[in-house]
């Protein structure tokens, strides 16, 4: 069984894919939490829930360079095995000859690896975590790029700082498009800043593209924002780590 793990600016996501092939079951743990102890009773939690007696291989992504190493230590200490590394330069299956992938995060990569093996059409997709991205892929299978915000908790604390009067807030899922008072004001100033973008975005690469394009959303905010979209949309918690899976998939054959 292949152990999934993708570090992001924020969380640390692990998971295996389940009896189902098409379920992948994972946690989260936020990066500030990390301790090797922690990530590896975690992961025997995950192993022991979905009766997995033992780990065979592990695939490993990360935006974060510095952590590479110490999550690597990690799972070679508890679990003896060495893990992959994915990045930007690993052949994910996109065709990337028509966007420059010097920098490109291999998160955004991988979304669309999963996305495009999904439906096999041009698609967009949102992932909504500490940044906002949308990510767009042709019908062909060419990864052209997108564009990227910042997420929803970057927004209320970029309020909190540059504004005295104005506080930090929780993101809370209901919105209101005309707020009674300040804290529901910036709750739904973000929520529906970041729904009006999702929307306008789709309208304006789906032109483009001369099509409609799949539309796929994922990411730890995602939730918030989904009941806010207009269009036809296909929610996927871990696409992340099916992008990895595919990976996984593809060094075995």
């Amino acid at each position: 069984m292949t152990l999934l793990i993708s570090i992001g600016n924020t969380n640390i996501t692990c998971g295996i894919q389940t009896a189902n092939a098409n379920t992948i079951a994972s946690f989260k743990l936020l990066n500030s939490e990390f301790t090797a102890e922690n990530l590896a009773e975690q992961i025997n939690q995950l192993l022991l829930q979905n009766k997995i007696k033992k780990l065979t291989a592990c695939i490993l992504a990360s935006v974060v360079p510095e952590m590479i190493d110490t999550i690597s230590s990690t799972v070679q200490r508890f679990f003896s095995i060495t893990p992959i590394i994915v990045s930007s330069s690993s052949d994910l299956g996109l065709n990337l000859s028509l966007y420059n992938c010097e920098c490109v995060g291999v998160d955004r990569l991988l979304c669309c690896t999963a996305a495009y093996a999904s439906c096999s059409s041009a698609s967009i997709v949102f992932d909504l975590g500490t940044a906002t991205t949308a990510n767009v892929v042709n019908g062909k299978g060419f990864f052209l790029g997108g564009l990227i915000i910042p997420g929803l908790e970057l927004q209320s604390q970029m309020l909190a700082k540059a504004a005295a009067m104005l506080p930090g807030i929780n993101i809370g899922e209901d919105a209101a498009l005309i707020g009674n008072n300040t804290v529901q004001c910036i709750n739904s100033g973000i929520l529906y800043s970041t729904a009006f973008f999702i929307n306008q975005y789709i309208l304006e690469i789906n032109s483009i593209l001369g099509q409609e394009a799949t539309v796929y959303i994922t990411g730890g905010n995602s939730e918030y924002v989904k009941p806010y979209i207009n269009s036809n949309i296909i929610f996927r918690r871990n696409l992340l780590l099916e992008g990895l899976n595919i990976y996984s998939s593809k060094l075995k054959e």
